[in-house]
């Protein structure tokens, strides 16, 4: 047993590990190996965390720790600022004058000797200036309305520092670390945590002291470090001391900050599924025994690091894309000539970009540390903002096939119901004939209500796939920037290809699978309106010829007045001359009367006919009912809560949760009392059939125009009752295919911005939601959802606790088998 010291400070007890094998690399020998880890890291803004958790504190405390000066087995710390000018170059064009103006004052020479902090004091001092200037700019750029959000990164970015440290953890050699530290904007700031871990101690005056020799290595070659100190290991067990090497900083970065992740939403074969997009790994090594052009033949040791990093047979592997890059003047003089070979490695929930970067051995190692540092920033910035991109088309074709799905089933019933209707038209006479074509009428509303929405959804699933064959490079930090093909084919930038490649191509085409969906139900749609307006062509027809037996009853109308009033005259001119005022008045109370029920009849027909739907009193009820529910949960009024009540997290707590018990107890008022039953249709009965359109109409309305996506807003109850009650089974029996009312992007979304759940948690969750299928009403369902505690404003003990119940529940009542994979 062995004594461990922690990162904390902390000592513990280790068995020893077995030392590390040497290399069995033939002829190849190791000249440099280095491994780079990204981490993501969600700074800032926190608008829920005390000021004691805010990013600057949390940046305050993460610094010191990864200096050593919270202690633990780091020596030899050092600090480096590493200001992103070409950021704010890039940037300050585009911002006012005002703003370009504050941002370019700190825009200083670049070309500098690097100035590395290491004393205890320094580092001290450098740190607060760091922590304040962070503090200053993330404050002044949120509060200023014209400032963008490139101009918050560059601004963040003019703090960006390098950490050089020494980790000598027991029972392993001393390994050089170099942590750089980044900002990037994606819907929030972003720190990038990239971790290199070197064989050998770094050359260049960027990436280490090099102004006197350090207690683990000697001083030669005009005071730089030796280049043989880890050389000689295999991969494996240089891999293995990298991988306690980085857990160590990896533990101070959990202990700081709240993690980010990209997560991208595949829909492979109809099988919709969350992978997580990780952070991209490098490996960069150079070999002694091959040619200086090793870019062309690569050695051993690369073939090596392709099986082992790329889970590849070897460099010239069909599953590796290889791309020979030359680096630019700006990043390195003279250009320096690099291949690299990249693959996105699966996993079981996960993809990972890993890369393997082969430098050209005629150049100086300095000037390859530089180029190669320059080329793992710019394809990290390209990978991240690829999966970011990745996961907002993604969750839009999501919704958007969702509620494409949605139409397809409306439009399936409609086109059956019209089917049955256009039945009666040949045979239907007379009062029978105007019943049928009442029903087409209100049938033709429903329709009406669904052309527009469909039509905007499928201008937007065009839009997205445009979107994705048109994905743009970053706005600066770009690969194809500083990093040019050497190869003079046309389409090798490697900025290019990593804008084609891994889940981009499948999320394409799933893009035009959601396209050509849109499109069919929307011809569905419109060939259904233009069948029934034949049907009012036809029926124009026959009104036109009823016209004139509509004249010959206003002309009898007319002449019945009339009579009436020559009756009354007369009946005046007989009865006044012999005094019988009360029978006069009793005979004009009558005809009077007469003749306003008369006038009353007919314009209560006229009504019927011309300007009413057929419907009656208990019908109308229901379509109000749903009608006053859709308009409190629309997402206009939703959008405006949400920027009325503030920032206050309890307040917001509280009012977002008394909303979700609100809306989602009208939403299980208005399925068990207003969309009712449908039994199917035994027979073609018009009255069954007019029963049939009413409820279908409700039930389209209700499934369509609900909030467009249910994670924008916290309303767990609501969603969840969406998500798991089958309303489609209760208004629509004879649909073949029921699709989920809450989109499977949608859910998972939700799920996330509820309590941000791990993969088994979605998995209880998904096999506790479909035991509501059983739930006898609505308002049943609701009472189960609320019996497992869930609410807004839960934490993370809160949300362990309710899917303990959802697990307990399932164990004792067994959900009803179907395909998961369906259900998410």
């Amino acid at each position: 047993m062995s004594r461990t010291v922690h990162a904390n400070g902390r000592v513990g007890h280790s068995r020893h590990r077995q030392q590390p094998r040497l290399a069995a690399w033939g002829q190849d020998r190791l000249s440099l190996l280095v491994r780079a880890d990204v981490r993501w890291v969600r700074w800032g803004p926190l608008n829920r965390e005390p000021e004691d958790l805010q990013p600057p504190s949390r940046h305050h405390g993460f610094l010191r720790d990864l200096l050593g000066l919270n202690g633990g087995p780091i020596t030899d710390a050092a600090l480096l600022m590493t200001p992103d000018h070409e950021g704010v170059r890039a940037v300050a064009p585009t911002q006012s004058t005002e703003l370009a103006a504050w941002l370019g004052s700190y825009d200083r020479a670049e070309d500098h000797e690097p100035e590395w902090i290491e004393t205890p004091a320094a580092l001290e001092a450098q740190i607060d200036a760091v922590v304040d200037g962070l503090e200053t700019s993330f404050r002044a750029l949120r509060e200023r309305a014209d400032a963008t959000t490139d101009a918050l990164t560059a601004a963040l970015n003019r703090y960006a520092c390098r950490a050089y440290f020494t980790l000598e953890l027991p029972d392993d050699p001393a390994v050089s670390i170099v942590v750089d530290l980044r900002f990037r904007w994606h819907q929030g700031v972003w720190l990038y945590v990239t971790t290199y871990l070197w064989s050998s101690q770094p050359r260049s005056p960027r990436h280490a002291p090099q102004n006197k020799p350090r207690s683990h290595r000697d001083a030669q070659d005009n005071g730089a470090p030796s280049v043989a100190s880890l050389s000689h290991y295999s991969r494996e067990s240089l891999d293995e001391v990298f991988t306690r090497a980085r857990r160590v900083v990896d533990d101070m970065v959990a202990a700081r900050f709240i993690p980010a992740a990209a997560v991208v939403l595949c829909n492979d074969a109809s099988i919709w599924r969350p992978r997580r997009y990780e952070p991209p790994q490098f490996w960069v090594a150079t070999c002694t025994g091959a040619p200086a052009s090793s870019h062309v033949t690569p050695c051993d040791i690369v073939d090596d690091l392709c099986h082992g990093v790329l889970d590849a047979r070897d460099a010239g592997s069909c599953l590796v894309t290889r791309h020979d890059v030359v680096a630019g003047p700006r990043t390195s003089t003279p250009p320096i000539r690099l291949t690299v070979f990249r693959r996105l490695v699966p996993g079981e929930e996960s993809e990972a970009p890993r890369y393997v970067v082969v430098p050209d051995r005629g150049a100086r190692q300095v000037d390859q540390e530089d180029a190669v540092r320059e080329l793992l920033h710019r394809l990290t910035v390209e990978d991240t903002e690829n999966a970011v991109d990745l996961l907002d088309h993604s969750t839009e074709l999501g919704v958007n096939d969702g509620l494409v799905r949605i139409y397809e089933v409306v439009a399936e019933r409609a086109s059956s119901l019209w089917d049955q209707l256009a039945m009666h038209l040949l045979s239907a006479r007379g009062r029978t004939l105007e019943r049928v074509h009442s029903r087409i009428e209100l049938l033709h509303v429903g329709l009406l209500q669904g052309i527009a929405d469909l039509d905007y959804m499928a201008r937007k699933a065009h839009a997205d796939a445009r979107a994705l064959d048109l994905i743009d490079p970053p706005t600066f930090g770009g690969v194809d920037e500083r990093f040019h093909a050497a190869g003079p084919a046309p389409g090798t930038e490697l900025g290019a290809s990593l804008r084609r490649g891994g889940y981009i191509d499948p999320t394409r085409r799933w893009a035009r699978e959601v396209v050509d969906r849109a499109d069919r139900v929307r011809g569905s749609f419109t060939a259904l309106h233009a069948a029934i307006a034949n049907a009012f062509d036809e029926h124009r027809v026959r009104g036109t010829d009823r016209l004139g037996r509509l004249g010959l009853l206003f002309a009898g109308v007319l002449a019945l007045t009339g009579l009436a009033t020559e009756s009354w005259a007369k009946v005046l001119d007989w009865l006044i001359p012999i005094g019988d005022q009360r029978r006069a008045w009793i005979f004009f109370t009558v005809t009077t009367a007469v003749v306003i029920i008369v006038l009353g009849s007919v314009a209560r027909w006229l009504r019927r006919k011309l300007g009413s739907l057929g419907t009656d009193a208990q019908h109308d009820r229901r379509y109000e009912m749903v009608r006053s529910y859709l308009g409190a949960c629309r997402s206009e009024r939703l959008a405006y809560l949400w920027s009325a009540w503030g920032t206050d997290a309890a307040r917001w707590d509280a009012l977002w949760d008394a909303e979700d018990q609100h809306l989602a107890v009208q939403c299980a008022a208005v399925i068990d009392d207003a969309l009712g039953h449908e039994g199917g249709l035994e027979t073609n009965d018009l009255e069954e059939l007019g029963t049939a359109i009413e409820q279908w109409v409700i039930a389209a309305m209700f499934v369509s125009e609900r909030p467009r996506a249910f994670w924008h807003q916290p309303l767990p109850r609501l969603t969840f009752l969406y998500r798991f009650f089958p309303v489609f089974t209760q208004c629509f029996p004879a649909t073949t295919e029921f699709p989920p009312l809450v989109s499977d992007a949608d859910f998972m979304l939700a799920l996330g911005t509820i309590a941000g759940p791990t993969s088994p948690e979605r998995q209880v969750v998904v096999e506790w939601g479909q035991g509501l299928a059983e739930a006898e009403s609505a308002r049943d369902a609701l009472r189960a959802i609320e019996r497992t505690g869930i609410c807004v404003g839960l934490d993370r003990e809160g949300w362990r606790a309710v899917v303990q119940r959802m697990r307990d529940d399932c164990v004792s009542r067994p959900p009803t088998p179907s395909d998961i994979s369906e259900a998410s």
